[in-house]
């Protein structure tokens, strides 16, 4: 495994090395301080996981996140002071897998980690050849892509895996437990970050002129693809 730190911090960066090898002895950590230098990072060696502080010295990292989106999947959990909501809502919207706040313990970081990966190998299974149809709206499992009619959904990784997830079990109501064990790998997710993720979903869906209903909500219950 290779776990990319963008950090400009050292003592950061030596805490998050000596945890993550304490728990992986054969894990590969590299790290830079500056943003400029990771999509082409990215290009060169596909790190399996990204760590992104926010306050980078020649960039904003949301930014920096933004721009990984367009060229990456992989995961990135944000590790940053900024702990107030309107941050972490913004983080989660422009691509982050997951959210630490500074300070972090070292068993939480290993714990977020260990469920970001665990996600992620599930969503790499699931993505087995076959598409799921529903009117215009295409989900591709062998491409992990979105369509409607031949427009590119430009979905992030965790809103594709919670759509390709009840894609591949349509008709069937999913309680949010579930879809927080599917897609972000822990039920301690609050609900309403969920909800917050369909609708993101939905609100991309409809702005490339699909129709958001794809995506039904039983009051209570959860939620169902219907193809």
């Amino acid at each position: 495994m290779h776990v990319l730190i963008v950090e400009d911090t050292a003592e950061v960066v030596d805490i998050i090395d000596v945890s993550l090898k304490m728990r992986w002895p054969d894990c590969e950590v590299s790290s830079v301080a500056r943003g400029s230098m990771v999509t082409g990072i990215l290009a060169a060696n596909k790190p399996d996981l990204v760590i992104l502080d926010l306050g980078l010295p020649d960039m904003d990292g949301l930014e920096l996140l933004a721009d990984m989106r367009r060229v990456s999947t992989v995961p990135v959990i944000i590790l940053t002071a900024r702990g107030h909501e309107a941050a972490r809502v913004r983080g989660l919207e422009t691509g982050a897998d997951d959210y630490i706040v500074k300070p972090f313990s070292a068993s939480e970081l290993l714990a977020r980690v260990r469920a970001v990966l665990r996600r992620a190998e599930s969503s790499a299974r699931m993505q087995n050849a076959g598409q799921m149809l529903s009117g215009n709206l295409t989900v591709d499992f062998e491409t992990s892509t979105a369509r409607v009619n031949r427009d590119l959904i430009p979905l992030s990784r965790l809103e594709w895996d919670v759509l390709s997830f009840m894609a591949h079990h349509p008709d069937r109501v999913m309680v949010h437990t579930e879809l927080k064990e599917k897609a972000w790998g822990s039920s301690l997710v609050d609900d309403s970050v969920v909800k917050m993720c369909i609708r993101r979903i939905r609100g991309k869906i409809k702005d490339v002129g699909g129709d958001p209903a794809v995506i039904v909500t039983y009051r209570g219950a959860g939620y169902s693809f219907q193809p």
